[in-house]
């Protein structure tokens, strides 16, 4: 959420993700958030939240079946860990794959 707190303080707090940030101007907040949003720590937390959220029905089911909640615990705490390690969340890099188009220098080769 991006909020005005006062003259010249734009502040972007996103709760889940505990990201607080202010800014000068609210185009700088925007870009924060846009950031934030597109990085795999954000979507790892999100995917965090629901496996937490559906743990719970998920446990009952279980433990009307007799299984053990430590391993579903486990299973669910590993599958959360593994998530937030996931580097396959991360677009890649804005450059060609041919290498003749990074000699390109209007284009790809910087300012």
């Amino acid at each position: 959420m991006i909020r005005k707190e006062a003259k010249a303080h734009w502040v972007y707090t996103y709760n889940l993700c505990n990201v607080l940030a202010a800014y000068p101007d609210q185009f700088r907040a925007i870009e924060r958030q846009q950031r934030h949003e597109r990085s795999g720590s954000h979507e790892a937390n999100a995917m965090g939240a629901v496996l937490r959220a559906a743990a719970k029905p998920i446990a009952e089911a279980f433990r009307q079946l007799g299984l053990a909640w430590g391993d579903l615990t486990a299973t669910m705490t590993n599958a959360a860990n593994a998530m937030q390690g996931s580097y396959a969340l991360v677009p890649p890099p804005n450059i060609p794959h041919d290498p003749a188009l990074r000699l390109d220098h209007r284009k790809w080769g910087g300012r």
